[in-house]
């Protein structure tokens, strides 16, 4: 009998020395595709207690947090993370438009987490279409790289007495050179501009000779 009181009394004051800190962020939103599984969690530390998590989940509907009732539809699970802390998880087998709302964790009946807003999208995301593929480059860009291949100068192959200056004479060689081929290129400028229907024909002069003419009467 006194040994009994004394259990009850040692557990007693265990269960004061107790307490839960419920852990979720503020503003927490899980969304989730109709017809899918979710799972929602939240991380609850137990200090100085000698006992096992005590996890429940509930729905709001106004300012009245009301226990859910599991089912096939609806389950929990725990996950212990350190001897003193682990992570609660409630699961959606089947989510639908019934089950989007605000969901609070507890432990016990004084500890319970911020509100953690679930909904949910009507769409697959295996239905929504691909996003469009977007060149790096945009069409400036392009048109800019293209005219800057276009007006590349090839590099200029030129001889390495080119331009260069020996015993105070210029190089005449080269200047020669150039006349020659601008007067070539002007030469064919002419050429190409003359019509082409317009032809020169050859007109033979008679050749000088020694013998006088001599005329018959």
């Amino acid at each position: 009998m006194v040994r009994d009181v004394i259990v009850e009394l040692t557990a007693y004051r265990s269960e004061m020395n107790c307490y839960s800190l419920v852990r979720v962020p503020r503003n927490t939103v899980f969304l989730a595709p109709v017809m899918s599984v979710l799972k929602i969690n939240c991380t609850i530390t137990l200090y100085g207690c000698h006992r096992n998590p005590r996890v429940s989940w509930c729905k709001l509907y106004g300012d009245v947090c009301t226990s859910l009732n599991y089912s096939n539809h609806l389950r929990t699970e725990w996950t212990n993370i350190t001897e003193h802390e682990g992570m609660a998880f409630l699961l959606f087998l089947n989510i639908s438009m019934e089950d989007t709302g605000f969901y609070r964790c507890k432990e016990g009946d004084m500890s319970i987490g911020h509100s953690i807003n679930v909904t949910y999208m009507e769409t697959q995301r295996s239905d929504l279409p691909p996003l469009p593929h977007h060149n790096t480059n945009s069409p400036s860009d392009q048109l800019t790289s293209a005219l800057y291949r276009g007006c590349e100068t090839p590099p200029v192959r030129g001889s390495s007495s080119a331009g260069r200056v020996s015993d105070g004479r210029h190089n005449t060689v080269g200047t020669e050179r150039r006349e020659e081929e601008n007067a070539l290129v002007y030469a064919s400028l002419n050429h190409q501009a003359m019509p082409r229907g317009q032809r020169r024909t050859a007109q033979h002069e008679p050749e000088p000779s020694a013998y006088a003419a001599i005329r018959f009467r």
